[in-house]
């Protein structure tokens, strides 16, 4: 299926056509095209996790190079948010169904292909140390107005069709 997706997505008007799903539910809106290798297009609204899979035009891409939300973010949260650069630079749209995944999100636990063998950093910075209620404070204020920005966000968009779907893996 992806092959023929492939030849398909350049007649998809958008910037970035997200390929891969996680399982879990993503703000979408209605379908707006269905390409001949029978996949469906579709624009949304989440921030996904997962950059493993997605196409983005040339133009596009010389558009955001040099983004510093690509240096200081997850590559995934750059890319698809909806509310700050680059993201919301871009006209994303996704593939219904999706037609990748991570390794770790399938049965093949017992591989070590896709592992990383990074330590992870355990420490914590010298403000959270120094001041931890002001620290406490800082995040929980700003988790509280994200969720606030997104709440409004979503009842805003249900009045184009916006709804929480899986995006399914066609295998």
């Amino acid at each position: 299926m992806l092959p023929g997706f492939l030849t398909d997505a350049t007649s998809v008007d958008a910037d970035l056509i997200r390929v891969e799903t996680t399982g879990n539910a993503t703000r979408v809106f209605p379908v707006t095209q269905t390409l001949p290798s029978e996949v469906a297009i579709r624009p949304f609204r989440s921030t996904p996790m997962g950059s493993a899979g997605y196409v983005i035009r040339a133009s596009a891409a010389q558009r955001i190079r040099g983004s510093v939300s690509l240096r200081e973010r997850h590559t995934d949260l750059a890319l698809y948010s909806p509310f700050d650069e680059p993201g919301s630079l871009l006209t994303r749209v996704l593939s219904d169904p999706a037609l990748c995944r991570q390794l770790n999100m399938t049965d093949q636990k017992s591989t070590d292909v896709a592992r990383s063998d990074i330590a992870e950093n355990l420490v914590r910075h010298q403000f959270a140390e120094e001041h931890p209620i002001r620290f406490f404070a800082f995040k929980f204020g700003k988790g509280l107005r994200k969720g606030l920005r997104n709440a409004a966000d979503h009842f805003a968009q249900q009045k184009k069709g916006l709804e929480r779907r899986v995006i399914p893996f066609e295998g």
